[in-house]
């Protein structure tokens, strides 16, 4: 029984490192294709397979989560699955699955769903991680917080790097010569007023 609850929870763990770094990738490569507003071939071969990894990562944090819960429950331990903590991840999972249909689907925007996704993925990171006992109240207040300062980063970012991108373009954009006309000088001194005109080279 130890040895499965270790699997388990090396399976958990595995999912969640799996998720949290495809996550990370997910939102770089999207504030990166922001600034040209382009996704070429190679790029989306790779946000494909982040995606992959992805998907991977949030079925095995389900599925060993699902054992855990199931082993407590015959077990007849109800302290753990009653916590606000234990509760909490499996709230965050439903964050996450819905969030991630919304987003397949079109149905909500990248540019809101992003700060979302990787928001609520450092949010499960740490709450599995620390694993410290709050109540409703100070997990909801912590999760809200985090969200509205990872959607500032997020959004800050974003606008840098078009910004970046935009500099870079007009920078390396080539100079065109402004045509000019003949150049017109009157001598001093000159007793009509007709002026004299200096061809430039």
């Amino acid at each position: 029984m130890d040895s499965l609850a270790l699997f388990f929870f090396f399976l958990q763990q595995l999912g969640i490192c799996l998720g949290v770094g495809s996550s990370t990738f997910a939102v770089m490569f999207y504030i990166i294709g922001s600034a040209d507003g382009t996704i070429d071939q190679s790029e989306r071969a790779f946000m494909h397979a982040v995606y992959t990894t992805l998907r991977i990562g949030l079925f095995l944090i389900i599925a060993s989560g699902a054992a855990i819960t199931g082993a407590h429950l015959a077990a007849g331990d109800m302290s753990l699955v009653e916590s606000p903590v234990f509760l909490f991840k499996w709230l965050l999972l439903g964050v996450l699955v819905i969030n991630g249909m919304l987003m397949k689907y079109r149905i909500m925007n990248h540019s809101i769903g992003g700060p979302i996704a990787g928001g609520s993925w450092y949010a499960l990171f740490f709450v599995h991680t620390l694993a410290i006992n709050l109540n409703w109240e100070m997990l909801f207040t912590l999760y809200a917080l985090w969200l509205i300062l990872f959607a500032l980063a997020f959004k800050g970012l974003t606008r840098f790097a078009i910004d970046r991108h935009q500099a870079h373009m007009q920078a390396a954009a080539p100079t065109v010569p402004v045509p000019t006309g003949p150049r017109i000088e009157f001598t001093l001194g000159q007793t009509d007023s007709t002026p004299h005109e200096t061809p430039r080279a």
